[in-house]
């Protein structure tokens, strides 16, 4: 049987260095470090060569645009058409939020439509999806979806509307209450048509806004007068009708009973008088048949 002898002593291990005394770490200076350059100076220029290659590509396949600005005056305070004569103070808040608000329906999808329309954008190829490398997986994948119920025209018209968003930017100056609309096109007068376009399609919006609300108030006026004329109709029957029950007949605008208390009252005035009369002869004939005068005479 084998066993372990405890008592053999191991051999003494001799200590691990801990660092070469005298050594020192490799340095590169300026000579070694030309050298590697100049043994490696195409891989080093390779990729700047590149990037300047696309650079150089890109500015000749680019398309130049020119940008032109329109601005307005969004004013706050401006009363419309149905507010009061009621002078309320603004605040520098409501007037940011409000200015913010005209800002996001200048770019809005209502009044891009408009100039759209009116300037047909449809037709212009500048506006129109420009074909790609993933174009027929797109087409791929709408062919079992279809267009949504969408005509060719519709489809071109919001085509049209989504590159006229994306070539326009408003923004504000400062804090003031003018507002610069800026777009992109690849002529210069064809940005500044756009822009000009913009910027009269925003106010036809806010003339169709006011009418709008005005038509609306209108309506809700006339509806309130048909109501009172409704009303007043009402009252009328019912007071001809309680007129035909008590026997209150209408002549020349008052009625029967009102007519015969004013007939007895002139009857009245009249019995007075002839009263007034014949006591003013039966005085006179008293005294002169106490004075002894003729009373005949």
């Amino acid at each position: 049987m084998l066993q372990r002898n405890f008592d053999q002593a191991y051999p003494a291990q001799d200590p691990v260095p801990t660092a070469v005394e005298g050594w020192k770490a490799p340095t590169v200076d300026l000579r070694e470090m030309a050298r590697i350059l100049r043994r490696r100076w195409r891989v080093a220029l390779a990729p700047a060569a590149a990037l300047a290659g696309v650079a150089l590509v890109y500015l000749l396949m680019a398309t130049t645009l020119y940008t032109a600005n329109s601005t307005v005056l969004v004013d706050p305070r401006r009363a419309t058409m149905i507010e009061t004569n009621q002078t309320t103070p603004t605040n520098i808040g409501t007037d940011d939020a409000t200015i913010e608000s005209q800002s996001l329906l200048i770019q809005s999808i209502a009044t891009v439509q408009r100039v759209v329309d009116r300037l047909k954008l449809t037709e212009d190829p500048e506006f129109m999806p420009k074909p790609g490398l993933l174009d027929p997986i797109k087409r791929l994948f709408k062919s079992s979806g279809g267009s949504g119920g969408l005509s060719a025209e519709e489809i071109a018209r919001a085509n049209a509307v989504d590159i006229l968003q994306q070539r326009m930017k408003v923004t504000r100056q400062g804090t003031t209450f003018l507002v610069d609309i800026a777009v992109s096109s690849e002529s210069p007068s064809k940005a500044a048509t756009i822009a000009n376009t913009v910027a009269s399609a925003y106010f036809d919006e806010q003339v169709r806004a006011k009418y709008d609300a005005t038509k609306i108030a209108a309506k809700w006026l006339g509806g309130q007068i048909d109501d009172l004329k409704n009303r007043v109709v009402v009252s009328e029957r019912a007071v001809a009708d309680y007129r035909a029950a008590n026997n209150l007949s209408v002549a020349q605008g008052v009625t029967v009973n009102d007519q015969q208390i004013t007939d007895l009252n002139n009857k009245l005035i009249a019995a007075r008088v002839q009263t007034a009369e014949s006591r003013a002869k039966f005085d006179q004939v008293q005294q002169l048949s106490k004075s002894g005068a003729d009373a005949g005479g």
